[in-house]
């Protein structure tokens, strides 16, 4: 059991991203399910992990799922906004899985990972709510100089 960690889900219309965060910043787990296995993999993360929170981008799918939440854990989402979490899953994933080979060469702003990865755009929303990772100012500061 991991104290303090957030969970974060990343809703859609066919798929949804979870990712389980400590407040150190860890990634303790994520992945992607489709939306009818939604509610048997929020349950088993929430028995491994015991969030204290649970975050719900709140754009596509976000009531669905919020009900699915409310239901199979009894826990109310903190519903949280999605802006550019998609752009910042993509550098997530090529920060975990670095292009090799020929990929190299190619700006990963012009490459798309080889799966889904909304895993990672709850990563990016979990960080963000903890204030750390890509998104937070103090990094962005740092990548820019």
């Amino acid at each position: 059991m991991e104290s303090g960690c957030v969970l974060a889900v990343d809703p859609g219309r066919k798929k949804c991203g979870l990712a389980v965060v400590s407040r150190d910043g860890r990634i303790l787990t994520r992945r992607v399910v489709l939306c009818g296995e939604f509610s048997e993999a929020l349950r088993d993360v929430v028995d491994e992990f015991h969030p204290e929170t649970i975050l719900l981008g709140s754009s596509t799918g976000s009531k669905a799922i919020g009900a699915a939440i409310r239901k199979g854990v009894n826990m109310e989402p903190k519903l949280v906004d999605e802006k550019h979490t998609t752009e910042l899953a993509k550098v997530r994933y090529f920060q975990e899985f670095p292009p090799r080979g020929f990929w190299k060469l190619v700006p990963v702003g012009l490459q798309t990972p080889a799966t889904c990865y909304d895993d990672f755009a709850a990563v990016v929303m979990a960080e963000r709510f903890l204030g750390i990772g890509i998104d937070c100012p103090r990094i962005k500061e740092g990548m820019s100089g």
